[in-house]
């Protein structure tokens, strides 16, 4: 029986791979028109984004104002 809350000796190099599976998907997701699975498929990804950078949940929310208070109408 698999453990899956057990996660060891995870490296950035099996981030990136796993990014670039998702990448693929989000490719044939897109082409099969399901807007939902790539939003969904999006999210992963960044958040896998976040974990090579060590990107922080405050660090991203920090940012996700600014880009928010960019594009919002004053």
């Amino acid at each position: 029986m698999t453990n899956l809350g057990l996660v060891t000796d995870v490296t950035d190099d099996d981030y990136r791979h796993l990014l670039q599976e998702i990448a693929e998907l989000i490719a044939t997701a897109k082409n099969l028109e399901l807007p939902d699975s790539v939003f969904l498929l999006n999210m992963a990804y960044l958040d896998l984004q976040t974990k090579i950078h060590r990107i922080n949940d405050e660090e991203l929310e920090a940012f996700s104002k600014i880009i928010r208070s960019a594009v919002e109408p004053l």
